[in-house]
């Protein structure tokens, strides 16, 4: 069988098309691929020396961390705990 630029062409926009159908996936998921997610607690006192945990944030810039679920603590912001174990580390939603 004989190839001519006419069967080719069909072939080579296939192989365009797939390459570009992954590479635009491949940028969506990247920016989560770089998130350093921490779990976020609720300060129990105002010292932060006690800590209720409640879901993950992330370190990176963004909007304040809170929680979203009904409940006590219901819109409160959410911090990390520092070496020391104090709840004092500004933590951010995950995107």
């Amino acid at each position: 069988m004989k190839l001519s630029i006419k069967n080719l062409v069909p072939i080579a926009a296939m192989a365009i098309a797939t390459i570009g159908a992954y590479a635009t996936q491949h940028k969506a998921e990247s920016p989560k691929a770089f998130i350093t997610v921490q779990p976020g607690f609720v300060k129990g006192n105002d010292l932060g020396t006690v800590c209720n945990n409640q879901t993950d944030c992330m370190v990176e810039a963004g909007p304040i961390c809170t929680v979203s679920a009904s409940g006590p603590y219901f819109g409160q912001q959410l911090w990390g705990k520092t070496a020391a174990g104090r709840c004092t580390v500004e933590l951010h939603k995950i995107p």
